[in-house]
């Protein structure tokens, strides 16, 4: 039935019910002649199930046969008024009693689930109750002896191929390197595919990356695709329960048969996952934990991640970490966005429009955007507003997009000790930092600098150097830092020769946390009225004489 041998001939002794399989027969063949394992990926029921309602010996139930008449392209209404017709029903219109309009010919009724047995269907023979739609443990997908018990009289449609993916850029350009890379991690052979992560900083262009190669491999995951964002940018993430569900939906489950268990919610989703061939893209991930339960072991199915930060403690995962686009990709995107013409008739603005922007994507597209929608600026106007420190992140937001708020969300989402380092990074105008000169500033093991400068990488917020050791401030994350620190209010108490007086740090070990526990302990002298009043969440910094110790609330 599923190994490309012919079927039995059907018995023409069965008068209307051997017509009804000839004709189920031939709409599977117009469809193309899939196999009834094929079939089985896109429906409920197994491939058995499906043979059987076409061999002819009875008449399969209608939501076996609403089922195969859907995944094959016929009409569920005709198919289900005939049905009918051959079972007696003449009268009773196309549609489950109960049903909402619109819905006539697409739901069908099953039965209940016993304790070991399979998902039947409703019938009125134990013979009908055989044609199983999947076993309990393997539709909920449940290790060892976890079963489902059962499941309430509901319906089941044949489920949908969904095409959740939002709209890509229709400028993307450039990562021609990378896609291929992404084709050939997707495309390698094995018994299970690896989840592929895609990472970068803040505007590297990530989830823009992502949707363009789920559009390059889209023919091999003909099942569907879906999308989800886990909200790992912002201060609210989406609770994995919610995405499960909504991803079963997406697939065709009814919520009466989703489990009201969530692991079984996470059992059944990656059965689906394992029977069909799609691409799942989760953007925005923020931490491990998070991804896991999105995350089966299929070898049909494909998973993409966009993440901020490496998420080194998933295991079996491809990487791709982005960086910014060459001097001729920002040049390329530019032209394209403000026309090539002004481009070309002011290539050495555009060129250090491109500089100023560092050729992060995000930052480009924002300014070429804005050159676009004023023709009559020159783009050499434009870039000299750029250059001007004390304006550059606000000429980077146009519409609802802008640099500043993604930087602040990131800023908002670190630790305190993290949020320290933001404000001393907002007095560095070298381009780049150590762990040594970190631990130096901020009076810290270098241990814990180093840890501190990592999560910072994390967070999209700095990126390594070439050179080992060192970790690059961009320009614009440097000014972002650089308003985040003349914002704060600081107190500052002079170190007066001899150390006669002090400001406390007690405050700042109580609530910077961890990564700041192993000040010296020979900073901790009290003799500061004010401590006591400090705010709950304090930085610490020296200023570039080393002559004075500054306390500043926490921005």
């Amino acid at each position: 039935m599923d190994m490309g041998r012919p079927e039995r001939p059907l018995d023409a002794a069965n008068g209307p019910i051997a017509e009804f399989a000839r004709d189920l027969r031939m709409l599977r063949k117009r469809a193309g002649s899939p196999s009834y394992r094929q079939l089985a990926r896109t429906v409920l029921f197994a491939p058995s199930v499906l043979s059987s309602a076409a061999s002819g010996h009875r008449l399969p139930t209608l939501a076996v046969t609403l089922a195969f008449v859907s995944t094959c392209g016929g009409d569920p209404v005709a198919w289900e008024r005939r049905w009918r017709e051959i079972a007696g029903q003449p009268g009773q219109p196309p549609g489950q009693a109960g049903q909402p309009p619109g819905q006539a010919g697409q739901l069908a009724q099953v039965g209940q689930v016993g304790q070991s047995g399979p998902v039947g269907v409703a019938a009125s023979s134990q013979d009908d109750r055989e044609l199983a739609v999947l076993s309990a443990d393997s539709l909920f997908g449940l290790a060892g002896a976890q079963t489902v018990t059962h499941v309430a009289t509901s319906t089941v449609t044949s489920l949908v191929r969904p095409a959740q993916l939002p709209m890509g850029s229709s400028t993307f350009v450039g990562r021609a390197r990378e896609l291929a890379t992404a084709a050939r991690l997707i495309g390698l052979a094995g018994p299970v595919r690896m989840p592929l992560l895609v990472s970068g900083p803040i505007g590297i262009g990530k989830t823009a990356f992502a949707l363009r190669l789920a559009h390059e491999v889209s023919a091999d995951f003909p099942d569907g695709r879906l999308y989800a964002d886990l909200g790992g940018c912002g201060t609210a993430s989406r609770p994995v329960n919610s995405i499960v569900r909504g991803f079963l939906h997406a697939l065709g489950v009814p919520t009466h048969l989703v489990p009201d268990d969530p692991v079984q919610q996470i059992g059944l989703y990656r059965s689906l996952l394992a029977q069909r061939r799609l691409f799942v893209l989760l953007a925005n991930v923020r931490d491990e934990q998070r991804v896991r339960p999105l995350l089966g072991q299929t070898a049909r199915s494909q998973v993409v991640m966009t993440s901020r930060a490496r998420l080194l403690g998933l295991d079996g995962t491809h990487r791709i970490d982005l960086d910014a686009f060459t001097r001729e990709e920002s040049m390329t995107l530019i032209g394209r966005l403000a026309g090539a013409e002004r481009v070309r008739a002011e290539h050495e603005a555009a060129a250090a429009i491109a500089e100023l922007c560092e050729d992060l994507p995000l930052a480009v597209s924002i300014v070429a955007r804005k050159i676009a929608a004023r023709p009559e600026l020159t783009i050499a106007y434009t870039a000299s507003q750029l250059a001007d420190h004390d304006i550059h992140l606000d000429i980077l937001s146009v519409g609802d997009v802008n640099v500043r708020d993604r930087f602040a969300l990131a800023y908002q989402l670190l630790s305190p000790a993290g949020q320290a380092l933001v404000h001393q990074l907002g007095r560095n105008r070298a381009g780049w930092t150590t762990a040594i000169g970190v631990a130096a500033d901020m009076g810290v093991p270098i241990e814990s600098a180093d840890e501190l400068l990592e999560s910072m990488v994390d967070a999209g917020l700095l990126r390594r150097a070439s050179v080992a050791g060192r970790y690059s401030v961009s320009r614009l994350f440097s000014a972002f830092a650089g308003n985040v620190q003349r914002d704060a209010e600081p107190l500052s108490v002079s170190l007066v020769e001899g150390g006669a007086r002090r400001v406390s740090l007690e405050p700042l070990r109580r609530d910077v946390g961890p990564a700041l526990l192993a000040l010296p302990a020979t900073r901790s002298d009290v003799d500061c009225s004010d401590s006591a009043v400090l705010p709950v969440n304090v930085t610490c910094g020296l200023n570039g004489a080393r002559t004075s110790r500054t306390v500043i609330a926490d921005a």
